[in-house]
């Protein structure tokens, strides 16, 4: 009678984990496509796609676990794992990097920064005091060329829109889409390079947007975008629940699981006709575009795929570390690039690990060469 117990325990328990793994698979399989559907005809590939590394490690391990076990079942989890890797590197290495060995004598050579500064923790629930002066010196250490800030925020009352532009370069275009008592929200780029054209990205029904301005470069143009996609604005508590999923009632477990999903859903939808937006405006420039700014999309995204069409991803191409810029969730992800064109070639790319944002600020050195690439 126990021999049959355990039989019965063994086939369900195995029929479980095969379940499990059909499951996962599906899930990193839809997760894999999602660069390629558009969140506003099929959402859920791209909702996958925000766990597409924790998804990658479940599939991993039961890979093992089947494998240790000399199982069939181990060709479902490698399946979905050959998909992904599969997928992702024909679209991140489809090109290899260039490599050079010097600068040519005629390369202008410059610095790019980005940064999403957390409104400069003015806001009244900041647990820190104000960081303005503190992501000044930062940037100054850097120095950097050009510098787009987002969630840039000033203060009529202690940190005026005049003293914020003396602050980080003598040129500047912000755009300010909020005005909330004597704080005003927006985009910002400054640079040390002059100005010759501005423009900007309104984006329906949002206050994120995208602004660009055309810089002289020494004797050529360049037009620089600083761009903030729609925020996915979960809330202190959504947060919590999220690192650690504590209720009291199923009630309260479902709310909080349907209000956070609500969220992801719109804003999946939101970011992918915003990243539209800017793509649409890409393709008219007259000059080649440097591409900057806080996503809120990973790299596994149709978003970070729309926009990043026909451009490189300076972290691919310079490979170092896990690159990850906002580490306010688990597993921290990447979520601000600087993407840039042909004809500019980066040969530095650093993830700065400054504690004056929920944000890191990403750093790249350009040479302009039209020569680099042809």
């Amino acid at each position: 009678m126990l021999k049959v117990f355990r039989r019965i325990v063994h086939f369900f328990g195995h029929s479980f984990l095969t379940l499990l793994a059909l499951v996962f698979t599906l899930f990193l399989a839809l997760a894999s496509i999602a660069p390629y559907v558009d969140p506003n005809v099929f959402c859920l590939p791209n909702l996958l796609a925000l766990a597409l590394p924790i998804l990658a490690c479940i599939n991993l391990f039961l890979l093992i676990y089947w494998s240790a076990r000399k199982k069939v079942s181990a060709l479902i989890p490698l399946a979905s794992l050959f998909l992904a890797i599969g997928i992702h590197l024909v679209r991140f290495y489809d090109t290899p990097p260039a490599t050079l060995s010097s600068l040519p004598d005629n390369a202008q050579v410059f610095r790019v920064l980005s940064y999403n500064v957390n409104l400069f923790r003015l806001y009244s629930w900041a647990d820190t005091p104000p960081t303005a002066s503190e992501i000044a010196a930062l940037v100054r250490r850097t120095e950097a060329d050009i510098i787009c800030l987002q969630e840039f925020t000033t203060s009529d009352a202690t940190f005026p829109d005049s003293a914020a532009r003396k602050l980080f370069a003598p040129f500047s275009h912000i755009h300010y889409t909020l005005h909330h008592g004597d704080l005003h929200h927006g985009v910002a780029l400054f640079s040390k390079y002059p100005i010759l054209e501005r423009g900007v990205i309104e984006f329906p029904d949002s206050y994120n947007c995208a602004i660009y301005a055309d810089l002289r470069v020494g004797s050529d143009t360049l037009r620089v975008y600083s761009t903030h996609f729609q925020s996915f604005r979960l809330h202190r508590n959504n947060l919590n629940f999220i690192r650690s999923p504590r209720f009291t009632s199923s009630d309260n477990l479902l709310f909080e699981i349907s209000d956070i999903f609500k969220k992801l859903y719109r804003t999946l939808q939101r970011q992918a006709q915003q990243a539209q937006y800017v793509k649409n405006s890409i393709s008219t420039s007259p000059h080649p575009v440097l591409l900057c700014g806080d996503f809120n999309a990973t790299p596994f995204t149709y978003t970070y795929a729309t926009v990043s069409q026909g451009m490189y991803d300076t972290f691919n191409e310079i490979h170092k570390g896990y690159g990850a810029t906002f580490s306010t969730l688990f597993p921290p992800m990447r979520i601000d690039f600087i993407l840039h064109p042909p004809e500019i070639f980066p040969y530095a790319f650093q993830v700065l690990h400054a504690p004056y944002s929920d944000h890191y600020p990403v750093l790249a050195s350009f040479a302009f060469s039209k020569s680099f690439r042809k």
